[in-house]
């Protein structure tokens, strides 16, 4: 079963796990991260190491970060720099994290996919989950104030 790290800003990764928790049950294997103002950015790498380690760093492991090149992502890659080969071939980090992508991680757990399988999934259907909703507006009706 994969294993999951959220590391984000903030308390952003307790609450995205939450979230996931209300909308798809208890979950399993997931661990949270928070960078958290004054804390010294080289400990990121330890607690994610700690948190891969617990995992179980012979298993397939996602991290999700929240921003591409900050702090949690960078020492994400750190701490998978320091791991045997063989060990960092079970690590992919994603960046981006929101809702939908945490969700469907959680599916791809539940279906027990590989890593680089799961990996691609859930790029794609985080990308899908992104839109924009304009309602069109009538000129003739653009000085009612009808509410």
């Amino acid at each position: 079963m994969l294993g999951i790290i959220i590391a984000t800003h903030g308390a952003l990764s307790d609450g995205l796990k939450n979230a996931g928790e209300v909308i798809m049950g208890e979950t399993q294997r997931i661990e949270t991260i928070n960078l958290v103002p004054g804390q010294a950015v080289d400990s990121v790498k330890d607690d994610i190491t700690a948190a891969m380690n617990k995992l179980g760093i012979e298993q397939d492991i996602l991290i999700l970060t929240d921003i591409a090149g900050a702090s949690p992502y960078n020492q994400s890659l750190l701490a998978i720099h320091e791991l045997p080969e063989e060990l960092a071939s079970h690590v992919c980090i994603l960046h981006g994290v929101n809702l939908p992508m945490l969700l469907s991680a959680m599916n791809q757990q539940i279906l027990g996919a590989d890593l680089k399988a799961a990996a691609q999934t859930i790029v794609q259907e985080a990308k899908e989950s992104i839109g924009l909703f304009v309602e069109a507006v009538d000129e003739d009706d653009e000085d009612d104030d009808d509410f």
